[in-house]
């Protein structure tokens, strides 16, 4: 009976490979396998296979962790419960590196609207990224930054995003930012984002703030950095 493997998460990508037979009660029967030695190459850069992960061979064809393979290509997956779809989103944004934006090294400071923004440290560590900030509001009207819509694209068109900051971290959000800076109030905070690739090394900040007059008015920031 085939045992349902758990590890292969959000669904499998299939290939050619040979199948093992083995002799059961007199029978030849395939059984699955799960084969530790298969190594993963893109863009002839090896890749090992994270903890938690198999490769599992059965019938003829390999079976891969299709999470695996597509974050390595720069693809979204998520799982659809009520559909039982594994759902694979390729992002469709330009890298910044063709747009023409001039990088900052950090701290940066950028204003616009009213409101100016101090990118003044980041932490870069093995389960998330922190950045941390200095917020000036100008304006006659209390604003808020919009943690949940916090999100950065590095040159190499990666897209990290507030929503995907692991669960287990203890504050995934700042306490700060579900205040209001008042007019010509101060306010330092931090902001959290998934943790990135060693080799990305530039990237846009998007940050998105809210007028919190009842008024909806919101304003976005795109800021460049290196770090």
């Amino acid at each position: 009976m085939l045992v349902r493997y758990r590890q292969l998460v959000s669904g499998i990508i299939i290939g050619a490979v040979t199948a093992t037979c083995v002799s059961v009660f007199g029978a030849s029967v395939d059984l699955p396998i799960i084969n530790e030695v298969i190594k993963f190459e893109f863009n002839e850069k090896q890749k090992e296979l994270p903890e938690g992960y198999s490769v599992l061979q059965y019938q003829g064809h390999t079976y891969v962790p299709a999470r695996f393979i597509a974050e390595e290509l720069g693809a979204k997956v998520d799982w659809d419960e009520n559909k039982k779809t594994v759902k694979i989103t390729k992002s469709t944004i330009q890298p910044p590196v063709d747009s023409g934006v001039q990088y900052e090294k950090i701290p940066v400071t950028y204003t616009k609207d009213g409101i100016r923004i101090e990118i003044y440290s980041m932490v870069l560590e093995k389960n998330r990224t922190m950045f941390y900030l200095n917020v000036k509001n100008t304006l006659e009207q209390p604003i808020q930054l919009q943690q949940s819509k916090v999100s950065l694209v590095t040159e190499g068109n990666e897209k990290y995003t507030s929503d995907k900051v692991d669960t287990n971290i203890l504050f995934p959000k700042d306490m700060t930012w579900y205040n209001d800076v008042l007019k010509d109030e101060l306010k330092s905070g931090f902001i959290l984002l998934p943790p990135l690739k060693n080799e990305e090394k530039k990237g846009i900040v998007h940050l998105e703030f809210i007028e919190n007059d009842g008024s909806g008015k919101s304003f976005s920031f795109d800021i460049p950095i290196t770090w």
